[in-house]
C-alpha cells in the first residue's frame, strides 16, 4: 500500500485552494473573448460605426483589462457577474438543474435557476440590473440617445450586461452548477459553512487559462429558437442539459460497487450504461514520475444532442484509493475525481461555454434589417439659404433581414448621427473643419412592422431637426415589437440596421440667360432691342435671352439615363420657377460614390423671340467625404479634396447653371460667366411632400 499511499499524495499536492465561484476570472474572461470574437459583434459595431478598438465611456471600468471598447466591457461583465465580494449572494443564482428546473438549494441557501436570474425572462429578479432584459433596455436607450455620452453610457452597459448574462451560461457548461454541487470554498457570516469547498476543477480550468493552455475553438456557433433554450431547450440541446447528464462532479459521483456502478442519487446520468473502465500506468499518466502502480478509470459515452456528435470519454470518474478493497468487502464505495479527469472534461466543455457563449450574443442581435435609398435616391434634403437649413425629413426604404423570423406591429423610429464642426463650414470648405464629437437625432416614432420586400418609409424629424452643415452622417432604423419564428415569439424584440451615408452637399443651381456669347465675348441681354441682336449685321439675332423657367426641378439619381421624367412629382427639390440672374440652392445627403444631378424645367420663354421650350440637363458628381474612420487602431478624419466655389456673389462646390446656346459653345465665355454682374439673386425652394 506504501506506492499508492505516495500516490495519493503527489495528486493532491497538485491543487492550491483560493476562492473559486464559477470558473474562475481568467477562464471567464477569455471564454468571453473568444465567444465575442465567434459571434456577430464585429458586423454590430459597424452597424453603430465603431470599430474593434472604439472606446466607450471609461470612467466606471473596475479592471484594467478593459480599454472601453464593446468587448473591453463584455469582459469586464463576465468576471463581475460573480459579484464585487467573495460572499456576493449573485453567485447562489448560478445554478440550475435541468431535471427539475430549480436553481441552487443546499440546506436555508436557495437560489434562483440561473436562466431566470440571467434573463428575467418570466419576471424581474432582486439586486440583477445586468440580466438579458437588462441589456435590452440599455440597447433601446442607447440608440434613442440624443448625445455622444448617453449612447456611450447606455452602449458599455449593454455589453456589460451582456457579457454577465454569458458568464451565467458559461456557469451552465460546468456540471457542478447543473448538477446543485456547492462550491463556492467561502464561508460566509450567514452560509454556516454551506456554500461547500472550492472547487478544484475550476482551480485546474483556471491555472489553465492563466498560462494559455486552453483551446476555445471545435464547436460551433450555437442557434436555438430562443433565449432559454441555451441552458435547456427539454429535448437536450441546451448546454446545462449537456453538462448535466454527461459529467460527475465531486457531492454527485458514481455511488455502488465496482462491479455494480450506479448513477448519483437524482442524477440518472452519467450511468453504467455503456461505460467502461481503462487501467492506466502511473508512469505513462505521470512521465518522470517514480511512483509506480496502476490508475483506474470509469470511461463513460457522451452524446451532443445539439450537433449530432457523440464520443467517449475515458476518464468520467476514478477509482478512490480504496475502492478496489471496500468493495471486495463490499463495503460503501467512494470514487474520485483528479487532475486527469478534469483535463478531458475541460476539453470538452470549454468549446461549447464558448459556442453557447457566442451563440447567446448572436440572438440578443439576431433582428436585423437593411436600408436602402429611396426611388428619389436622397436621404435628405433640405433648402439652404443664406447660409442656414435643417432637415426635417429622412427618406428610405427598409426591409427586414432577420433570418427565420418576422416583425409584427411595433414602433419604429429612425437615428440620424452627425458631427457638427468648427473653424470652418464642412458644407463649404471640408478639409479645414475640425469636427467635434458625435450627436444624434431621433425621429418622431410611428407605429408598423417590417416586410421581406424593401418598403418605402418617411421619418419626420420636425421635433429633432438635423442641421445641414455638419459631416460624419450616418443613418440608422430600429424596430421595437414582436418577432416570431415557426418555434418562438419574442414580444420585446429590437431589430436594427444602419448604413453609412456620405456627407450633405451643398448643390447651387441657376439662370444665366441673362448674358449671351458672341465671338468669345459676353454681352448682357436684358432689355437689349432687337436691333442691337444682329451684331454683323447680316439681317439674323445672333444674341438670344434672357429666359424665364416655368418651374424648376432638380434631382439626384445614379448614373444612366433618366428612368422617369424629371418634374413636380419626381423631384427632390423644386421652384415654382426661375427669372434670369435667379438661383435656387439645397442640400442633399446620398450613399454613391457618384451620381448623376440633373436641373430641368417643362417650360422656359425667351423673352427676345417669345419662343417656348423644355430645359433639361444632367451633370455626374462625386461623393462627399468628411469623416472620423478608425484605420488600423488609430482615429483619422478623412476629408475629400474640393472647396466652394464663388458663382455671381453665390458660394458652393457646384454651381449648375442654365446658359445660352451660345454660351456652351466658348470656354472663354463659360469661363467669365462666374464674375459678371449682377449677382445671383436666391430663389426659395421646397422639398416635394411625396417622399418616394
Amino acid at each position: 500500500m506504501t506506492s499508492k499511499r505516495l500516490l495519493a499524495a503527489a495528486v493532491l499536492y497538485m491543487f492550491e485552494t483560493h476562492y473559486s465561484f464559477a470558473y474562475d476570472i481568467e477562464t471567464h474572461r477569455k471564454i468571453s473573448i473568444a465567444g465575442a470574437n465567434a459571434s456577430v459583434l464585429a458586423s454590430v459595431l459597424t452597424t453603430l460605426q465603431l470599430g474593434d478598438t472604439s472606446k466607450l465611456v471609461i470612467s466606471d471600468t473596475t479592471r484594467s483589462f478593459n480599454d472601453g471598447s464593446a468587448l473591453g466591457w463584455i469582459e469586464e461583465g463576465a468576471v463581475r457577474e460573480d459579484g464585487e465580494s467573495p460572499c456576493d449572494d449573485r453567485v447562489r443564482n448560478h445554478f440550475y438543474n435541468p431535471l427539475n428546473n430549480m436553481g441552487y438549494s443546499f440546506g436555508a441557501l436557495t437560489g434562483i435557476s440561473s436562466p431566470l436570474w440571467g434573463l428575467e425572462d418570466q419576471t424581474t429578479a432582486r439586486f440583477q440590473d445586468f440580466s438579458y432584459n437588462d441589456a435590452r433596455e440599455y440597447f433601446w436607450n442607447a440608440l434613442q440617445a440624443r448625445t455622444e455620452t448617453d449612447h456611450q453610457r447606455n452602449l458599455a452597459l449593454t455589453f456589460r450586461s451582456l457579457g454577465q448574462v454569458i458568464h451565467v451560461v458559461q456557469d451552465a457548461a460546468q456540471p457542478q452548477h447543473t448538477r446543485n454541487d456547492s462550491h463556492a470554498g467561502v464561508t460566509c457570516p450567514y452560509t454556516f459553512g454551506l456554500l461547500g469547498p472550492a472547487s478544484l476543477f475550476e482551480e485546474y480550468v483556471e491555472g489553465k487559462a492563466i498560462s494559455g493552455k486552453l483551446n476555445y475553438s471545435g464547436y460551433p456557433t450555437v442557434d436555438l429558437p430562443k433565449p432559454r433554450d441555451f441552458w435547456d431547450t427539454e429535448d437536450g440541446r441546451g448546454v446545462a442539459e449537456f453538462s448535466n447528464r454527461s459529467f460527475v462532479t465531486v457531492r454527485t459521483n458514481f455511488t455502488g460497487t465496482p462491479n455494480d456502478v450506479q448513477p448519483a442519487p437524482g442524477f440518472p446520468s452519467p450511468n453504467a450504461g455503456g461505460a467502461r473502465l481503462f487501467k492506466e500506468d502511473v508512469q505513462t499518466l505521470m512521465p518522470g514520475t517514480t511512483l509506480t502502480g496502476v490508475m483506474t478509470f470509469i470511461g463513460t459515452p457522451w452524446s451532443d444532442s445539439y450537433t449530432g456528435a457523440g464520443g467517449y470519454n475515458t476518464r468520467t470518474s476514478t477509482y478512490s484509493l480504496f475502492t478496489s478493497d471496500l468493495g471486495r468487502r463490499g463495503s460503501p464505495v467512494e470514487y474520485s475525481l483528479n487532475t486527469f479527469n478534469y483535463e478531458n472534461a475541460q476539453q470538452i466543455l470549454i468549446p461549447r461555454a464558448v459556442g453557447y457563449s457566442a451563440g447567446l450574443l448572436n440572438h440578443f442581435f439576431r433582428g436585423t434589417l437593411e436600408i436602402a435609398a429611396p426611388d428619389r435616391y436622397a436621404y435628405l434634403v433640405s433648402p439652404y439659404s443664406n447660409g442656414e437649413g435643417t432637415f426635417t425629413k429622412l427618406m428610405l426604404k427598409v426591409r427586414n433581414t432577420t433570418s427565420g423570423a418576422e416583425t409584427g406591429t411595433g414602433t419604429l423610429l429612425a437615428i440620424v448621427r452627425y458631427r457638427a464642426a468648427s473653424a470652418s463650414s464642412p458644407l463649404l470648405y471640408p478639409g479645414y473643419a475640425i469636427l467635434r464629437e458625435p450627436s444624434y437625432a431621433i425621429s418622431a416614432p410611428q407605429s408598423g412592422s417590417l416586410t421581406r420586400d424593401f418598403q418605402p418609409l418617411t421619418f419626420d424629424f420636425a421635433a429633432s431637426p438635423i442641421p445641414v452643415d455638419v459631416a460624419d452622417v450616418s443613418v440608422m432604423v430600429a424596430f421595437r415589437g414582436p418577432l416570431s419564428s415557426s418555434e418562438y415569439t419574442e414580444k420585446d424584440a429590437i431589430v436594427f440596421g444602419g448604413k453609412d451615408v456620405y456627407e450633405p452637399q451643398l448643390i447651387n443651381f441657376g439662370n444665366s440667360s441673362d448674358y449671351d456669347c458672341y465671338q468669345d465675348a459676353l454681352y448682357y441681354v436684358v432689355d437689349r432691342p432687337s436691333s442691337q441682336r444682329d451684331l454683323n449685321q447680316d439681317g439674323r439675332q445672333d444674341l438670344f435671352g434672357p429666359v424665364q423657367e416655368i418651374g424648376a426641378y432638380v434631382r439626384l439619381q445614379p448614373y444612366g439615363p433618366p428612368t422617369v421624367p424629371l418634374g413636380a412629382q419626381t423631384a427632390n427639390y423644386a421652384l415654382p420657377g426661375l427669372f434670369w440672374a435667379q438661383y435656387g440652392s439645397f442640400v442633399s445627403v446620398q450613399d454613391q460614390d457618384g451620381y448623376r444631378f440633373e436641373y430641368a424645367s417643362p417650360d422656359t420663354v425667351d423673352a427676345s423671340t417669345g419662343g417656348h421650350r423644355s430645359f433639361f440637363t444632367a451633370v455626374n458628381l462625386p461623393r462627399s467625404i468628411n469623416r472620423i474612420v478608425e484605420r488600423d487602431g488609430q482615429t483619422v478624419h478623412e476629408v475629400g479634396a474640393y472647396s466652394a466655389v464663388s458663382y455671381r456673389g453665390s458660394s458652393a462646390p457646384f454651381h449648375i447653371n442654365m446658359v445660352n446656346d451660345n454660351v456652351i459653345r466658348s470656354q472663354t465665355c463659360i469661363n467669365g460667366l462666374p464674375y459678371v454682374s449682377p449677382a445671383f439673386t436666391e430663389v426659395a425652394g421646397s422639398v416635394p411632400d411625396t417622399a418616394n
